[in-house]
C-alpha cells in the first residue's frame, strides 16, 4: 500500500492529466487507494497550496493548481 508522499505525488499527477474537476471517489479509483486517505491527502495538499478544491453539495472536487 502506498504511503504519504507517494500518495501525494499520485494525486498531483492524476489531477495534472485532467482539465476538469474530479471527485475524491473517482480520484481514489484512478490511483487505486481508498477514498478516505485520498481525501485526507487532498485536504493537506490544498492547505499547502499544491492543488485546489471545492465542495458541491456533499461532494469534494479537486483540480490541479494552474
Amino acid at each position: 500500500m502506498p504511503r504519504g508522499k507517494e500518495i501525494d505525488s499520485r494525486i498531483v499527477a492524476a489531477l495534472k492529466k485532467r482539465d476538469m474537476p474530479v471527485s475524491t471517489l473517482d480520484l481514489a479509483k484512478e490511483i487505486k487507494v481508498s477514498w478516505h486517505p485520498v481525501r485526507f491527502h487532498c485536504l493537506q495538499l490544498k492547505t499547502e497550496g499544491k492543488i485546489d478544491g471545492f465542495r458541491v453539495g456533499h461532494m469534494d472536487l479537486w483540480v490541479s493548481k494552474k
